[in-house]
């Protein structure tokens, strides 16, 4: 039997659309959603962490709890701009891992009922 299991991981698209922007006063989720998305368009890691530093010292202060989060998921987060570029953009989001599971789950459940006990001993 295929057993599928999800590993979860600090995607971008989880990072910034839920973990942060919760933790964030409503009236400043528009202008800080806009700021960590540039910090995950940036070039390279280390542009990525310049552009942290300047969100972290703005945003301090005013939503503690969202750069909190922010702080502590970073390099989770950019991880992904070690890799070439080409592949930053398909590779960022678990798009094509939830995709498999679906999949394998979509067989499985196949599977289980075509071996269930009451069709294989009828």
């Amino acid at each position: 039997m295929i057993i599928s299991t999800l590993i979860i991981q600090w995607t971008q698209f989880y990072f910034n659309s839920r973990a942060i922007y919760n933790k964030t006063p409503k009236g400043l989720q528009k202008e800080l959603h806009a700021k960590i998305r540039a910090i995950f368009e940036a070039p390279d890691a280390k542009t990525a962490r310049v552009l942290l530093n300047q969100v972290l010292e703005e945003y301090r202060n005013k939503a503690p709890k969202a750069m909190e989060v922010l702080e502590e998921g970073f390099e989770d987060a950019i991880a992904v701009l070690e890799l070439p570029e080409p592949y930053r953009r398909r590779l960022r989001t678990t798009n094509m891992l939830e995709r498999l599971n679906g999949e394998i789950r979509q067989r499985e459940r196949v599977i289980r009922y075509l071996l269930a006990e009451s069709r294989v001993f009828a």
